[in-house]
């Protein structure tokens, strides 16, 4: 399967696994699954038909935190045969590296290869999901589903956690659920629109447009980051005071939309605070880190706000860069941003 045209939209977990019950999946799937498998039909092939029911009743998602659950652990020759059976079964399945959102192969030889691609290629996409099923899979180390839309097709996306030759990975399967399971084109527009609302809901500031405090925590926390920074929008509770709260907040637009534009698109931007952004960055030279960073300063002292007249906006910017989970390097970042604080500095990095 290749990129599959319209940015999707996507559900959480639970949500998803309650409307892919409600809608019949579980056994029509089970059953309508099977046909990607070479000369298999369902009903053709009872043992091959249990052996899919099986497989898809055995993917609803756990619960857990980090460190728990029972999860494979698979040399890359056994990762690279179960990925051959699940291929039978589903329309993709690929292992991915959640935090850098690289896409692996498994040669014959049994050598674990990035590929050229982007897990987030495959939807057109630019950058990471709002609502990243493996993210979840990876934080529970369990097994989590989603359901993503792309033009007027209807996806389900299984993710695992896995350690291939003890190195962390997330497995994925992805079905296109044929039209048949659904009951209408009522019934996908109701659900498409469901889905919609509920992703901006729970990843989305609704100000800024940039990602929020939730999606830090649930889909950046705990993975892999080279460099993580805080911004601080300088005064900003003075600037309310004196020009009113729609010029604070166009403040905050501005200042995000600026952000967003200094650092690459697969950088992650959130508004972790009332007046300040986080931003989580992955294979990042430290050159040109310190350089977004920097340009983040410049830039948005060149925001102008009819509002504010003469007034500049200004930010204060905490650094760390090296590799670490993205929650650790946030608090080396804090701690960086609170010595600009003291020193009256504008960007400082450790």
């Amino acid at each position: 399967m290749h990129a599959v045209g319209d940015t999707p939209v996507t559900l959480s977990f639970d949500s998803g696994y309650a409307l892919y019950s409600r809608y019949g999946e579980l056994s029509r799937m089970q059953d309508a699954v099977a046909r990607t498998a070479s000369g298999n039909t369902p009903g053709s092939n009872p043992d091959h038909d249990e052996h899919v029911r099986n497989w898809v009743r055995e993917t609803k998602p756990e619960s857990g935190r980090p460190g728990a659950g029972d999860f494979p652990r698979l040399t890359a020759a056994e990762a690279r045969i179960r990925l051959r059976e699940l291929s039978t079964l589903f329309d993709m399945v690929r292992v991915l590296d959640v935090s850098s959102q690289a896409v692996f192969q498994i040669d014959e030889d049994g050598t674990v290869r990035k590929t050229s691609g982007m897990c987030f290629n495959l939807w057109n996409r630019g950058e990471r999901c709002e609502n990243c099923v493996s993210a979840r899979a990876y934080a529970t180390r369990s097994k989590q589903i989603k359901l993503e839309f792309a033009g007027s097709r209807i996806y389900i996306v299984f993710s695992q956690y896995v350690e291939i030759d003890r190195k962390p990975y997330a497995m994925e399967a992805v079905y296109s659920v044929p039209d048949s399971a659904l009951k209408s084109e009522v019934d996908l527009y109701s659900l498409k629109s469901q889905i919609m609302e509920e992703r901006r809901e729970a990843y989305i500031d609704e100000l800024t447009e940039a990602r929020n405090r939730r999606y830090f925590y649930e889909q950046l926390a705990f993975l892999q980051a080279d460099g993580v920074v805080l911004i601080d929008v300088d005064g900003l509770r003075l600037l309310n005071d004196r020009f009113g709260q729609e010029a604070g907040d166009e403040i905050l637009r501005s200042c995000a939309k600026t952000v967003r534009a200094c650092f690459r698109d697969r950088d992650v931007v959130c508004r972790y605070g009332g007046d300040v952004f986080a931003v989580v960055c992955h294979d990042i030279p430290q050159s040109d880190f310190i350089r977004c960073c920097r340009e983040s300063v410049e830039e948005v002292r060149k925001i102008s706000i009819p509002q504010l007249g003469d007034t500049k906006v200004t930010v204060s910017v905490g650094a760390h860069y090296g590799r670490t989970t993205a929650e650790s390097g946030l608090q080396l970042a804090e701690h960086m941003l609170n010595l600009v604080k003291e020193k009256g500095d504008s960007f400082r990095i450790d």
